[in-house]
């Protein structure tokens, strides 16, 4: 699962699922994305042009999309199909309480980076903000079958000498082709605890505007990607 979500940033983050289809199932569509950035003017001469790229960590494997940055935005047209080369097995690092319908499906996500002559500028994000900080993001996830995720997972980690917990629950249902999946975060903060909860599904949520941030690769598993983001998100409480 090391090759979806994030682009979360992180991920983000950010790969992962799905049952195998034969050769004549639908294989999904080309998908456009229209982005008016916000406070996109003020990038018209930083950013010349966007590209959705599908990565492994600091490699670029493949420039699924690129278009001009122009009038505060972009678009950029997603193709129907990614070749199989690009894509990981779906359940590959999954953590325990994770069901996956079949682990043969292969998958992974996009993430979208602003140029400036050639040079990566920011990604861009579309997602809901709160004092600087994501609390849902929208991705765009490719697969080559059709899979349902599900199940709840708990991590732990140390930070400062205070215990972060995140716990990720998982009710994905992902068709052959492109899929978008929402990630929404809730923070529990107290003088003992530090906690996030990171929902992912297939629900829309709505109000999300595009944004862009640093040009950090938060990596590609959805997992890892929420993992992150958290981290990322109480570092910036102390």
């Amino acid at each position: 699962m090391k090759k979806v979500f994030f682009t979360l940033a992180v991920f983000i983050c950010t790969a992962t699922f799905f049952a195998a289809c034969n050769k004549d199932e639908d294989e999904g569509s080309a998908v456009t994305i229209n982005a008016t950035v916000e406070d996109g003017a003020s990038y018209a001469t930083s950013i010349d042009d966007v590209k959705a790229i599908i990565e492994d960590g600091d490699s670029i494997l493949f420039v699924a999309a690129s278009g001009n940055y122009t009038n505060g935005g972009f678009s950029l047209t997603l193709p129907k199909s990614v070749d199989v080369k690009y894509l990981s097995v779906m359940d590959t690092d999954m953590p325990e309480g994770i069901t996956i319908s079949d682990s043969k499906v292969k998958g992974s996500g996009v993430n979208f980076y602003g140029y400036k002559s050639g040079e990566i500028v920011g990604m861009f994000q579309n997602g809901k903000m709160e004092n600087e900080m994501f609390t849902a993001v929208e991705s765009y996830i490719f697969v080559d079958g059709n899979i349902t995720i599900s199940g709840s997972s708990s991590e732990t980690e140390d930070l400062l000498g205070m215990p972060i917990t995140v716990k990720t629950n998982y009710n994905l249902k992902l068709k052959k082709g492109w899929n978008l999946v929402y990630l929404n975060m809730t923070p529990v903060l107290s003088e003992t605890e530090i906690s996030m909860t990171m929902d992912i599904s297939n629900t829309q949520i709505s109000g999300l505007k595009w944004y862009l941030t640093g040009g950090d690769n938060y990596g590609l598993s959805i997992q890892k990607k929420m993992v992150e983001l958290s981290k990322l998100k109480m570092q910036m409480l102390f």
